[in-house]
């Protein structure tokens, strides 16, 4: 759980992720890991600050990002696997885990 969102550990969200952890913080919302409770595969959601609800284009455009980051097929942008737009709007993209930061640029982690 963070100031800005009432997301925490082990809280159950859509019905479907069991919240693990914060992984990153934006402008706009928030990455957090969860894990799927159908499938047991750990997973990504982006999520939206509850204050950028009150704006309709940013919902709009957080909603337009999932669906073209869906549509995409690229090494360079992760998929959109799960989407809704229930109380707080959230897409999953894919999410993998990279042994340290440096192997994402290609560089010993030393």
């Amino acid at each position: 759980m963070t100031a800005r969102h009432p997301l925490g550990p082990e809280q159950i969200f859509a019905g479907r992720y069991r919240i693990e952890r914060l992984l990153a913080e934006g402008g706009m919302g928030a990455v957090f890991v969860a894990e799927h409770q159908g499938t047991e595969q750990r997973v990504a959601l982006k999520v939206l600050w509850p204050h950028v609800l009150a704006s309709p284009s940013a919902v709009a455009t957080f909603q337009f990002e999932a669906k073209v980051a869906s549509r995409v097929s690229s090494e360079n942008i992760v998929r959109v696997i799960d989407a809704g737009s229930g109380s707080v709007p959230f897409f999953q993209p894919a999410y993998w885990r990279l042994a340290s930061p440096a192997a994402s640029v290609g560089q010993s982690a030393t």
